[in-house]
């Protein structure tokens, strides 16, 4: 099978999973807009939302935590990052529980990453330009991420790539068990999870309407 052929049926066989996601990922949005007092910080909450939410639909995911980047804009500066490295969102020399906060929370599927945070992504930049000073244009912002995984690039090819789009995700197992017990997930949670995924159109109002 020729190289075009094989990734032609690589997305056709994703794409049921791209479908899911779809699903999950508007019920994520609706109700972490609303009700969601992380906003920007809250990766673990649609990790594990998530995981139930596709469990439901039939996939089998699993949370991972670790490092990100993501290039969203075509200038210098234009990469948001979860990593200690330089440049980055969460600087070093923080404890072991800042680090797990720091650190980012998604999904993997079959291998391939899940990431239902990257609507966010504006949020972010502008959390981390009041911060800096800087500026960062963000044209790259999909409402979620379905990545396979050899399209994961490394954190250096992110940071120099000249085009937004691409993405670094490194995981660090040693810190899945200090994020989960740091983000606890509450049983009403799932179900308004659970009732958005099964009635898309439903309006939801939440503390952050108000």
């Amino acid at each position: 099978m020729g190289e075009a052929k094989r990734r032609r049926a690589a997305e056709a066989a994703r794409e049921p999973l791209a479908r899911a996601a779809d699903q999950v990922g508007h019920a994520l949005r609706r109700l972490a807009l609303a009700s969601s007092d992380k906003l920007g910080a809250d990766c673990y909450l649609h990790a594990a939302l998530g995981r139930e939410l596709l469990a439901d639909l039939g996939f089998n995911a699993r949370i991972a935590v670790g490092e990100v980047a993501w290039r969203v804009g075509a200038g210098g500066g234009d990469v948001i990052s979860h990593t200690p490295r330089e440049q980055a969102y969460a600087p070093a020399g923080l404890s072991v529980e800042q680090m797990a906060a720091a650190y980012h929370a998604w999904l993997v599927v079959d291998g391939d990453i899940v990431d239902f945070t990257t609507y966010q992504l504006e949020r972010k930049a502008r959390a981390l330009d009041a911060a800096d000073g800087a500026h960062t244009t963000v044209t790259w912002r999909p409402e979620l991420l379905v990545l396979p995984a050899d399209r994961v690039m490394g954190y250096r090819q992110v940071a120099q790539a000249h085009k937004p789009g691409v993405a670094f995700y490194q995981e660090h197992p040693e810190l899945l068990e200090l994020a989960a017990s740091l983000n606890k997930i509450g049983p009403e949670d799932l179900m308004a999870a659970r009732l958005l995924l099964v009635n898309p159109d439903m309006q939801v109002v939440g503390p952050n309407d108000i």
